[in-house]
């Protein structure tokens, strides 16, 4: 409890509503961050990406509400409520779309909604000072410079990285999950 858990993935199913309890997904925070350049606005100058409204519980892939499920458990209302447990059932989940249905993403787009979260964390912003956590199952063999600058100060802000070591076998851990500022799982 009172633990904010970032879901940085492809977004949720849009039948989440008959996995997870609905006052755990902070709906009126949950974007969408994908789309690169062509989804740019002109009119913002931070680099942040197009919001398109409500296309994070769009996701046909799966996997950000494979995650979701991974933390906050998950039941099942047409099976009469068969339910598991996960990780941190009384966490609050924030879905962030960084990929889109592929499982594909820029790392543009993961530079955006680390911006954004630390708005949100900032003084005067509703989880400043909240205990948050990221989960970004997203990894590449490149550094990303802008990704690294930005995460860096997710991670000094207090918020924790936790990324997928990769699979790359005897080529080491991928990035960023090899990182110093993150947690690598």
């Amino acid at each position: 409890d009172g633990v904010l858990g970032v879901v940085m993935a492809t977004g949720l199913e849009n039948s989440w509503r008959d996995y997870f309890p609905a006052d755990h997904i902070l709906t009126q925070y949950a974007a969408s961050f994908t789309g690169g350049g062509n989804e740019r606005s002109p009119f913002d100058n931070r680099g942040r990406v197009a919001n398109p409204p409500d296309k994070w519980e769009k996701d046909t892939g799966g996997h950000g509400t494979h995650v979701t499920s991974t933390i906050l458990g998950w039941f099942d209302k047409r099976f009469g409520n068969r339910s598991t447990n996960g990780v941190a059932p009384g966490a609050d989940i924030l879905p962030l779309q960084v990929l889109n249905n592929n499982g594909y993403g820029s790392g543009l787009d993961i530079v955006a909604a680390y911006n954004y979260l630390l708005e949100l964390r900032a003084p005067g912003g509703p989880f400043h000072g909240v205990p948050t956590v990221v989960n970004m199952s997203i990894g590449t063999l490149r550094e990303d410079p802008a990704l690294s600058y930005v995460m860096t100060l997710a991670r000094a802000s207090g918020i924790v990285p936790v990324v997928a070591a990769g699979n790359e076998g005897e080529d080491g851990l991928s990035f960023p999950g090899g990182c110093s500022f993150s947690v690598s799982v």
